[in-house]
């Protein structure tokens, strides 16, 4: 019994008949060509917010101490001091302390119960 060439590739019916020939892998596409055209970027994301304020207590000399919660420490709040986040304080004022990151144009605020007020 003699078999004849194959017509047709049985795993891929719509292919032609094999040549024999290995056939050439098709270009790769360029990134350039894979990006989307005309769409921006997602802007930047801060850090998720986990600072809570802790409480104050009155220090040696008398002044009142305001502490914030920084990740498994607790940090003596003040306006400039940075935050392991990234968080800045901004501001402390009688009802909250006012926090920026970098990427964030709005401040963010950790409200002060009645009794932690500096």
């Amino acid at each position: 019994m003699v078999l004849s060439e194959a017509t047709r590739d049985p795993f891929y019916p719509d292919a032609s008949a094999p040549t024999g020939k290995p056939a050439k892998p098709a270009a790769q596409p360029t990134p350039q060509a894979l990006a989307p055209a005309n769409i921006d970027p997602p802007p930047p994301q801060a850090p998720p917010m986990t600072h809570r304020v802790l409480g104050r207590f009155a220090g040696p000399d008398g002044a009142r101490l305001l502490f914030v919660q920084d990740g498994q420490q607790a940090v003596v709040a003040a306006p400039g001091v940075e935050l392991s986040s990234g968080y800045r304080i901004e501001a402390i004022t009688a009802t909250e302390i006012r926090l920026r990151h970098p990427l964030l144009m709005p401040t963010v605020s950790l409200p002060l119960p009645a009794e932690a007020a500096p």
